[in-house]
């Protein structure tokens, strides 16, 4: 297989410049413009192509990708993690977790191609060229479509993790869940530091004192059951 450069795709409205390459044993055109986009953990190259037995019409579709990409409107969205401990050994009795994390960006729908996630600190100047493809799956593990991606909407793990819900965004909505946020955590806190000294660990006991009794005299789930 040999793969040699064969011209240059150039788009003159954006100065965007993308090698045409022919693969000489299928005799297949191929396009692939390569740009870096910032995330959590860096920088990294995200990659469209294009590719065909005509020339003229890989160039065309790659001319149409950029025009989509670099005209996006982008809208607002608010991200929310929730976050679920669960215990898989039988030794542990019960187990319960409260923490989520929030995180805002800005959603592109262009009119070819994927859905494009931006970061929030990104310039709108920048966005285009420095976003990157933004899937979703839906609850019985389908691509969801820009059309069908409407707010609020619950997403299932692509692989693993935590569900992810997905709110149009709003000044009063975010300052409402910051302060959710900062309130599980000084709870957290609070409880961290309640259990390393004994005068708050007799507190506890305390509290346990009361409501044992409660929790002794209600009826199981069996009996409840058997009750019905």
């Amino acid at each position: 297989m040999a793969i040699k450069k064969v011209g240059t795709i150039t788009h003159e409205k954006y100065g965007i410049t993308v090698p045409l390459r022919l693969d000489t044993t299928s005799m297949e055109f191929t396009a692939t413009w390569e740009r870096p986009t910032p995330d959590a953990t860096g920088v990294h190259m995200v990659r469209h192509s294009e590719r065909g037995k005509d020339g003229e019409e890989v160039r065309d579709a790659m001319l149409a990708f950029i025009d989509a990409q670099m005209s996006i409107e982008w809208e607002p969205v608010v991200e929310v993690i929730p976050m679920h401990n669960f215990a898989s050994s039988e030794q542990v009795r019960a187990t319960a977790a409260c923490a989520m994390a929030v995180t805002r960006f800005w959603l592109g729908r262009p009119a070819v191609g994927d859905m494009q996630r931006a970061e929030w600190q990104i310039k709108p100047e920048d966005r285009s060229t420095t976003s990157r493809p933004f899937y979703v799956t839906s609850s019985d593990s389908r691509m969801v479509y820009s059309k069908d991606f409407t707010f609020p909407y619950r997403a299932k793990p692509r692989h693993y993790g935590a569900e992810r819900i997905y709110l149009a965004f709003s000044e009063e909505l975010w300052a409402g869940l910051t302060l959710i946020e900062q309130r599980i955590n000084e709870a957290r806190r609070m409880l961290e530091t309640m259990l390393g000294t004994d005068e708050a660990l007799d507190r506890v006991r305390e509290l346990g004192a009361q409501v044992l009794p409660a929790l002794l005299a209600a009826p199981s789930e069996t009996e409840s059951i058997n009750d019905v």
